[in-house]
């Protein structure tokens, strides 16, 4: 029995001085306790600060998004009024062909091919004399040669 005392008594003083290790070891100072406490405070300072900044940054890149969805509607705006305008200038176009058509029939049905030749040239002539001409004589001479080819292909087709 003695023997089992003494074990218990051995376990109980081990048991003691692990105990007062552990007590030692988790014994924490007020000074230490203080710099935990600073170093908790900085730390959700901190994440207060960058919280701050993400809502500003979300903030920045709201207001970056709401300016390039209004560039988009202002870019498809422009593109569809151009769009329209350059179907307007094609239906123009188109028609001023058919009326150029139309008067190079009537020209070349009443045989006046060679006078209507005769006033583009004298245009060419006026517009050389003129201080600042406003048609290249590269361009004269490109319409009569279209015309003598109109008129040349009239003449075949009757």
């Amino acid at each position: 029995m003695n023997n089992n005392v003494l074990d218990f008594a051995k376990g109980s003083r081990r048991k003691r001085a692990k105990e007062a290790i552990n007590i030692k070891l988790y014994q924490v100072t007020e000074k230490e306790l203080d710099e935990l406490a600073d170093m908790i405070e900085k730390s959700s300072q901190t994440v207060l600060e960058t919280s701050g900044m993400y809502k500003e940054l979300a903030s920045n890149y709201e207001s970056i998004e709401n300016s390039l969805l209004d560039s988009i509607k202002t870019i498809k705006s422009v593109a569809e009024s151009y769009k329209d305008a350059y179907e307007d200038a094609h239906q123009a176009w188109t028609r001023n062909q058919d009326i150029a058509d139309i008067l190079i029939d009537i020209i070349t049905t009443n045989n006046m091919e060679e006078k209507i030749i005769e006033l583009v040239k004298e245009e060419m002539e006026l517009e050389r004399t003129e201080d600042f001409p406003c048609h290249a004589e590269e361009s004269y001479n490109e319409l009569i040669h279209e015309l003598e080819h109109r008129f040349d292909f009239l003449k075949d087709v009757k």
